[in-house]
Order: structure tokens, then C-alpha cells, then sequence
């Protein structure tokens, strides 16, 4: 960013990144765990800074019936790290910030399906998994 007003200039260069890490477990008579992470690097602005942010989220879901009913256990943001933390300063001013997202969320579902198997995904099967959500996942 280059910038200036008046006498003051604002000027600034960032560079940051981003990353998403998903895996998924199948277990125990065709139950999943599903497991993700995200992570967003700190940066730099024209006037100030933002720290980085992590969030894990957790799913289990496990098929009963005849795959017709499905138990999902999903939490999301389990550390509670979903904030956003920076500060903003000038030659006469200096605030510092925090935002907090939606906190930690416990969701438990029960789903029945009527006259209807649960299709299964590919990577069931032992095909390539490209680490997609599984049904009731995040």
C-alpha cells in the first residue's frame, strides 16, 4: 500500500498466509472422526497489526439401522481461539482491538432417513480421499 495525506505517509508491504488442515478417520464398524484445523498468519497494515488466528473444530459420526439413522457430535472452535486481536496507531491516536467470532459451539444431531440408505463417499470405499466433509460433518 502506498499512500500519503498530508504530511503523512502510509506506506506498508504485508505479506501473509493462510493454511487448512483436514483429516478424516474411519473406525469402529464405520464411524468417522473428522478433525480440522485452520490458521490465518499475522499481518501488517498501514496503521497497525493483527495477530494470527488458530481454530480446531472436532466431528464424530457413527451410522446405526442399517445406515438409515446417523449420530453427529460436532465442536467447533474446541480452544475457543477464534478472535481477531490487533491494534491501530497514528501520530496522535493508538486503539487496540478484539473481536471473538461465535465461541465455542457443542451440536449433537440425530438424523433418520426414510426409505433411504446413506450413500457412502468414495473414499469409503478406500478411494482418494480429497478431504471433504463427511454428512453432519463441520
Amino acid at each position: 500500500t502506498d499512500g500519503q495525506l498530508g504530511d503523512q505517509t502510509f506506506d506498508a508491504d504485508t505479506y501473509t498466509w493462510f493454511t487448512r488442515l483436514t483429516s478424516r478417520f474411519t473406525f469402529w464398524n464405520r464411524s468417522n472422526l473428522q478433525l480440522r484445523y485452520n490458521y490465518r498468519a499475522a499481518r501488517e497494515t498501514t496503521q497497525g497489526n493483527t495477530q494470527g488466528v488458530g481454530t480446531a473444530d472436532i466431528a464424530f459420526s457413527k451410522d446405526f439401522y442399517n445406515d438409515n439413522m446417523t449420530l453427529t457430535l460436532n465442536v467447533r472452535d474446541v480452544f475457543n481461539g477464534r478472535k481477531r486481536i490487533g491494534e491501530t496507531f497514528g501520530e496522535d491516536f493508538y486503539t487496540d482491538g478484539f473481536f471473538q467470532w461465535r465461541v465455542r459451539d457443542i451440536s449433537l444431531t440425530l438424523s433418520y432417513r426414510l426409505n433411504m440408505k446413506k450413500k457412502r463417499q468414495r473414499s469409503d470405499r478406500g478411494g482418494g480421499d480429497d478431504g471433504g466433509d463427511f454428512e453432519g460433518g463441520f
